[in-house]
């Protein structure tokens, strides 16, 4: 068995579904660890990394991947932004004493580097498509709420349009879930 380690309850949501329905990876294989925000997945001390350390010592757990967003280093000045989250993660792993089974991914629009995993969605989506959304997302003033809002309003605009995992933007974590899961049968 491999463990995910995520945020939120989206995160579970979300990579529940491109777990099980698009790599196609049974659901007794793996299990989503969810720490309730990104200051808790990044203290050593999470009292679930101590279920997760003895999982990995005793050979229950044979690897871990954290999934985190990159979110802006503006708005978080203190574990914000890409560098920010690569430094704090790796510096947990040798808190933790994993580094050797574990590895990560930082969830955000690849081109600015910055955002979360409904960032990575939309960037998807053509320019024209993604100005158009964001351009409502601004003029409705409405709250992003972590891009909550973001995907709604993706997946109302463009019903006939599912995530694109075949997407260039999906293949690093793509093949870091399938590292993942390597020689885990």
């Amino acid at each position: 068995m491999v463990a995910i380690v995520v945020e939120g309850k989206r995160d579970v949501t979300f990579f529940k579904n491109y777990i099980t329905h698009y790599l196609k990876i049974e659901k007794n294989r793996y299990k989503i660890i969810k720490t309730d925000g990104k200051s808790i997945l990044l203290d050593s001390d999470c009292e679930k990394y101590k279920n997760l350390c003895e999982d990995l010592d005793t050979n229950r757990v044979k690897k871990v991947l954290f999934i985190i967003d990159s979110d802006n280093a503006i708005d978080n000045p203190d574990i914000g932004g890409y560098e920010n989250s690569c430094s704090f993660i790796e510096k947990l792993f040798l808190d933790l004493s994993i580094k050797d089974y574990a590895n990560y991914f930082i969830a955000c629009d690849p081109e600015t580097q910055e955002g979360n995993i409904e960032n990575l969605v939309v960037s998807t989506l053509s320019k024209k498509q993604e100005e158009c959304i964001k351009s409502f997302l601004d003029c409705s003033e409405l709250e992003n709420n972590d891009g909550k809002r973001l995907l709604g309003i993706y997946n109302y605009g463009y019903p006939e349009k599912p995530y694109d995992f075949q997407h260039p933007n999906f293949n690093e974590l793509k093949t870091k879930l399938k590292n993942l899961f390597k020689e885990q049968k």
